[in-house]
């Protein structure tokens, strides 16, 4: 899915079909996901907060 229309929600993948960020259709940054190169995820920012939220869960 790259377009939820009933959210208003349009979400971008990498190359390794991973989530890669999300928008409010008209173009407004929501959050952008960090990945290492093993699929496993780094973290999100999150544009509205200006700050980055670390999962340092990594196993």
């Amino acid at each position: 899915m790259t377009i939820d229309s009933r959210r208003v929600l349009n979400f971008g993948y990498n190359v390794l079909n991973l989530l890669r960020e999300v928008e409010v259709i008209g173009g407004v940054l929501e959050s952008k996901y960090f990945y290492l190169a093993g699929r496993t995820e780094l973290g999100v920012r999150d544009d509205p907060l200006l700050k980055i939220i670390f999962n340092f869960n990594i196993k």
